[in-house]
């Protein structure tokens, strides 16, 4: 298993450039995020609103609804062969790594049920979204760190109107993204050799399967 930092880089770039057995995080200019059960109805202003804003619509083939990546979010694809695992506890791995990463940093962070992701006291800051394809995952997670939170009052959240969002900065000063990258990883490494199982950590809406 490997890790990289990308940097800023566009969405399409780094879902096409997905390697087995690597691990990789960017940050990628303003797009909205569509997972196979996303609808124009999860675009509360439509299409053109969000070209206007300078967002790109991306239409992809992760689980889950819309969301929204832009500067300041740490995406993390980790594409690995999960059958060591399962897809079922390996989502449950990436959500407790990333609870345990926030924590780190001073934030606790739970589970909702029926609502994949992680939530603080102030709303949502971690969403999941995959698509396992002959025992490997595609695409990952999302974890608001420093990232204009505005724009997601304008869709339909894992398709719910007006979910609350939270992110680390406004709890805190937030290292550059490459620090907290790098920390996500030791906690993700970590959780990787435990035998945690909480089966409804994560609702299966998120993991797409072919």
């Amino acid at each position: 298993m490997q890790f990289q930092f990308l940097g800023q880089i566009p969405y399409e770039k780094a879902v096409y450039g997905q390697q087995v057995g690597v691990v990789s995080g960017f940050e990628c200019p303003p797009v909205v995020s569509m997972g196979v059960r996303a609808g124009a109805q999860d675009l509360l202003n439509g299409e053109d609103y969000w070209r206007h804003q300078g967002f790109q619509i991306c239409r992809t083939d992760r689980g889950g609804q819309a969301t929204i990546h832009n500067p300041g979010q740490l995406v993390i694809f980790p594409t690995l062969d999960v059958r060591p695992w399962g897809a079922r506890l390996f989502v449950d791995h990436l959500i407790i790594a990333t609870r345990n990463f926030l924590q780190a940093h001073g934030l606790e962070s739970h589970c909702r049920s029926g609502e994949p992701g992680l939530f603080t006291s102030q709303g949502k800051i971690m969403s999941v979204g995959l698509r396992i394809k002959k025992g490997v995952a595609y695409h990952g997670i999302a974890i608001n760190l420093s990232n204009d939170l505005e724009p997601f009052t304008h869709i339909r959240v894992c398709g719910r109107v007006g979910v609350a969002m939270d992110r680390l900065a406004d709890h805190g000063r937030v290292a550059p993204l490459p620090t907290l990258f790098a920390s996500w990883t030791e906690a993700f490494t970590a959780q990787l050799t435990t035998r945690t199982f909480s089966p409804n950590l994560c609702e299966k809406s998120s993991v797409a399967r072919s």
